[in-house]
């Protein structure tokens, strides 16, 4: 399967057009909503598996974990342009994903307890953007598309967002992202499968894993 052909052309969010990722405070947009948790149409075959943040939280506390966590939500046109390729590195390294939908009850401005517990977490491994909320705090926030391989309670890797300069144009007068080139889409690859590498799915699977289900 051609995975370049199904990378969509999306368009309207607040970005953070240099890391050429998402904020999941975004409001309601006007996109197709086709690529939702749990329902990846016409993203197939694949091999990302659903959890919860409550479930992700359990997966990083494990050491025994040694995985990958994809953070995305269904209307990031970064993150839809993004998932074609991942799944093609976790097919052709045969890497399972473990898929966390951003698309809760923070688009209603509401801080999700779980949410932030993850995000604190990350801002402990990684650099994270800041985001200041309405009653003037400001917080760690999990930006998309963001990968992160985990081995033992640690992050061992990750990339957030697509490249820098991948950003939205404007068509007449609509704000589109465009679609990936063969050369952005081969690079993009390459580093996806860099963040998978080193992972191994032959493990027993715990009670929250999702493929034992």
């Amino acid at each position: 399967m051609n995975f370049k052909k199904m990378a969509l052309i999306l368009s309207m969010g607040i970005c953070l057009p240099m890391l050429a990722a998402c904020s999941n405070n975004q409001g309601n947009v006007n996109m197709d909503d086709s690529f939702t948790n749990s329902n990846l149409v016409g993203y197939f075959p694949h091999r990302l598996f659903d959890v919860s943040m409550y479930d992700a939280l359990q997966l990083i506390e494990d050491e025994t974990f040694n995985g990958i966590l994809y953070f995305g939500f269904p209307r990031c046109p970064w993150c839809r342009a993004s998932v074609p390729v991942m799944i093609e590195a976790s097919n052709e390294l045969e890497v399972d994903i473990f898929y966390v939908s951003r698309a809760h009850d923070l688009r209603e401005g509401v801080w999700n307890e779980w949410d932030a517990k993850m995000a604190w977490w990350l801002e402990d491994q990684i650099e994270m953007q800041w985001h200041e909320f309405e009653d003037g705090t400001y917080r760690p926030n999990i930006f998309v598309p963001l990968v992160v391989h985990i081995n033992n309670g640690i992050v061992v890797d990750s990339h957030r967002g697509t490249f820098s300069g991948h950003e939205h144009i404007y068509v007449d007068g609509v704000r589109i992202l465009p679609e990936l080139t063969d050369l952005e889409f081969e690079n993009l690859l390459n580093i996806y499968k860099r963040t998978l590498s080193g992972v191994n799915n032959s493990g027993e699977c715990n009670v929250i894993d999702p493929r034992c289900s």
